[in-house]
């Protein structure tokens, strides 16, 4: 609005006058202000602040000076981090990056200028704060990174510690130690230590450094002084190269363990003599043909030592042989039948699926006698080599049933005949017109369903005959007035109807049900306009006689059911406006 601030073409074109402005230097305010004193103790902070993070004493950049505001309680809703970031740049030289001590005291003469404190006041909230806080996380004690004495190599000569002496000049780490006596340990830990020893399939004897893991984890041996490494390395100093360990080698192991964790080694060989060691597998259940190695044949029994045996094989259908053959059952065959020609098999021939079928429709099948003991009784029945069992195989099966769930025969047989024949779970399809009801076939359909050829279309009588033509005058109350209403709705003439209102009006006049859906009315509007696109209240009469013969009702009740109904407006009504509403305003 002030166009007095207007400068360049903007100022050309209002016509303001340009104003020559006097640009000063970037440190031009410091003549106009009292220099700060320097205070005792501010100078060892902004060094300390300064330094931090591996900075240089004596410069500060943005990222100290933010820090530095945030921790001396500088920061608050008067003087916030981008006005700290401000008065930086201000007090900051020309091209530079970081502020001097000067320009630091300068800052906190601009800080209390904008807390509107005093001088003082920011200078002894920041001596008090003493310099930086680490927020980082401290790392826990590492003995071979923190104890520089275990240095060795590079290492040590970075350290500035002595060379380390080589191979021959080194000392064995046993000497100076006094040797454990195997014969004056805690009790019980030579029979902890076999026990450890025996896990897993060992000897007993030996340890391996996987049995001295899991010893020094389960004993509670492990904390911060001896962590899972440290024991590891134990190990391989007392192994010297080995892979396994005697006792008295595992008595050396104590003594390096004892002096790690600052005990004695009679308390770390009681704490390991309580212990036992845990199984946390999972056993696994006993499975015939693995544990009962009288099962094992071939090369497994001759790795196991079993005994090999001569097995008889006899002949699919032997068993036949050693049983009485089952009679039939009255009214047993026709359910066999039915069974067996469910789905469209042939009777006589049952398949598996057929049989599993039956089995569980006859309510034969429960918990002694499950679905695969169903098909283990058609694979035993079934003759070798065929997919299929005859009804002398299913009188067969079905004394294989009574023996399984330890019934009678006559049980088994009962129940097949008391269920009839099988039951079929699938979903009926609901009735539809041009599929159900052949006598709307035409041409190759008519031909294949055996009905008399369609007519040509010159002998075909049209749809109106037969009908009789409903009267314009004497039609139900409210039905033109209706019929108007939907006509006009959406920008139409009021007159004429189109297949888009005819749609609106069957579905809002409750006219669409099973018996007439959306695409049969549709069909209707088609065949009333015979090509057309727009409908006349004659026309539009005539549809209604064919919705009444389709429904099964009358003329005058679908034409009251009409005339009883109005358009349902369910767009969203636009807001008012004036140059699109206001018609008076076009131009």
């Amino acid at each position: 609005d002030d166009k007095s601030t207007y400068t360049g073409a903007y100022a050309a074109i209002a016509g303001a006058s340009k104003s020559t402005r006097v640009h000063e230097s970037h440190d031009a305010w410091k003549s106009k202000r009292q220099p700060p004193e320097p205070v005792k103790g501010l100078r060892p902070v902004f060094d300390a602040f300064s330094a931090f993070g591996g900075g240089q004493p004596g410069s500060m950049d943005n990222v100290k000076f933010a820090k530095l505001c945030i921790e001396c309680g500088l920061v608050d809703r008067a003087f916030n981090s981008t006005a700290a970031d401000i008065v930086f740049q201000k007090v900051k030289p020309k091209g530079e990056r970081k502020i001097t001590f000067v320009d630091f005291l300068w800052a906190c003469d601009r800080i209390a200028e904008a807390k509107q404190v005093t001088y003082a006041t920011v200078t002894h909230a920041i001596v008090m704060t003493g310099g930086p806080q680490s927020s980082g996380t401290k790392a826990e004690y590492t003995k071979f990174y923190d104890d520089k004495e275990t240095f060795t190599g590079a290492a040590a000569s970075i350290a500035g510690l002595e060379k380390a002496k080589s191979t021959r000049e080194r000392k064995h780490w046993k000497d100076g130690r006094v040797a454990p006596a195997v014969n004056s340990v805690p009790a019980g830990l030579k029979e902890s230590y076999a026990q450890f020893c025996s896990f897993g399939g060992g000897n007993g004897q030996d340890m391996n450094i996987k049995v001295w893991g899991k010893l020094t984890n389960e004993c509670g041996l492990l904390d911060r002084k001896l962590n899972k490494i440290g024991a590891d390395i134990i190990f391989a100093k007392v192994a010297e190269g080995g892979k396994l360990l005697s006792f008295r080698d595992f008595l050396w192991m104590l003594v390096l363990v004892a002096e790690e964790k600052g005990t004695t080694f009679d308390e770390i060989g009681g704490q390991i003599a309580r212990a036992a060691p845990d199984c946390s597998g999972t056993k696994a259940e006993y499975a015939r043909f693995h544990d009962d190695k009288s099962t094992y044949t071939g090369a497994y029994a001759a790795i196991a030592g079993a005994s090999k045996s001569t097995r008889v094989h006899e002949s699919h259908d032997a068993w036949k042989s050693k049983r009485q053959p089952p009679e039939p059952v009255k009214g047993l065959r026709p359910v066999f039948d039915a069974f067996s020609a469910f789905g469209g098999g042939q009777p006589g021939s049952m398949d598996n699926v057929k049989f599993a079928k039956l089995c569980i429709e006859c309510g034969l099948v429960d918990r002694a006698f499950n679905s695969t003991a169903a098909d283990i009784v058609f694979q035993k029945v079934k003759p070798k080599g065929e997919r299929k069992i005859t009804f002398v195989d299913f009188l067969w099966a079905c004394d294989r049933i009574a023996e399984a769930k330890q019934v009678t025969y006559a049980t088994v047989t009962h129940a097949i005949v008391m269920t009839g024949g099988p039951q079929s779970s699938g979903t009926k399809a609901e009735y539809t017109k041009f599929y159900d009801d052949k006598e709307t076939f035409t041409g190759a359909a008519a031909s294949i369903a055996g009905l008399e050829k369609a007519k040509s279309t010159r002998e075909r009588k049209h749809w109106k005959d037969g009908r009789v033509a409903p009267a314009v005058n004497s039609v139900p109350a409210g039905l033109k007035e209706s019929y108007a209403q939907f006509c006009s709705f959406g920008g139409g003439n009021g007159q004429d109807m189109n297949i888009k209102v005819w749609g609106k009006l069957t579905n809002e006049c409750g006219l669409l049900d099973r018996k007439l859906n959306k695409i049969g009315a549709d069909i209707i509007f088609a065949k009333v306009a015979e090509g057309g696109k727009l409908l006349s209240f004659r026309d539009f009469l005539w549809m209604l006689v064919l919705v009444a013969e389709e429904k099964g009702t009358t003329f005058d009740e679908i034409g009251g059911q009409i005339a009883r109904a109005a358009p349902d407006c369910s767009g969203t009504k636009a807001e008012y406006a004036r140059f699109h509403d206001d018609k008076s305003t076009y131009t």
